[in-house]
C-alpha cells in the first residue's frame, strides 16, 4: 500500500512540475542522504526527457549538519530540537 501511494505521489509530483514549464525543482536534503538520492533518482527516471538538455533543472541543498534524530525516533530518546 505504501509503495503504491509513493508511486501515485511521484506521478502527481511530476505532472505538477511539467505544468510549471521551465521552473526549478528544489530539494532540501540532508535529513537522510539516501532519501535525498532516492528522490532525485526517481525524478530523473520518471522524467519524459529524451536527452540530457531536456531534464528538469534541480537544485539540491544537502545539509547533513542538522541535529541527529535517530535516537529519538528509534528509542524514544530526548528530542534534539529546541
Amino acid at each position: 500500500m505504501r509503495k503504491k501511494l509513493q508511486v501515485i505521489f511521484y506521478k502527481f509530483f511530476l505532472k505538477m512540475v511539467i505544468t510549471m514549464r521551465e521552473k526549478i525543482i528544489g530539494i532540501l536534503g540532508g535529513m537522510g542522504l539516501d532519501a535525498t538520492l532516492d528522490l532525485f533518482q526517481k525524478i530523473v527516471k520518471l522524467s519524459p526527457a529524451t536527452q540530457d538538455q531536456e531534464h528538469y533543472r534541480i537544485i539540491i541543498d544537502n545539509n547533513p549538519k542538522i541535529l541527529d534524530r535517530t535516537k529519538t525516533i528509534r528509542h524514544g530518546g530526548e528530542n534534539p530540537m529546541p
